[in-house]
């Protein structure tokens, strides 16, 4: 299937394939790799990779929502603003 645009229902299909691709990297190399929110507009998506090492400690993986809670506060109202961007 050829997709023309992005929209919910293809990027709902496309994630789990995104998903398993990543799962075979996981295996590889013994790491842990997974999607976030998926953020679109009809031609180009975006999303959130994160990497972690099974079984490290929560100390040696800060909380990246802690260290920027701060600039969060201050482009959600921006973020806000956008209309034309969509979350999956």
């Amino acid at each position: 299937m050829k997709i023309e645009k992005f929209d919910r229902d293809n990027l709902k299909m496309l994630r789990p394939e995104i998903q398993s691709v990543l799962d075979m990297i996981k295996d590889e190399y013994g790491i842990s790799l997974s999607i976030g929110n998926i953020s679109f507009s009809s031609n180009r998506f975006t999303t959130r990779l994160t990497a972690t090492i099974p079984g490290a400690s929560a100390e040696e993986q800060p909380d990246e929502d802690d260290q920027f809670a701060d600039l969060s506060a201050k482009i959600d109202p921006w973020l806000q603003k956008e209309s034309s961007r969509h979350v999956v």
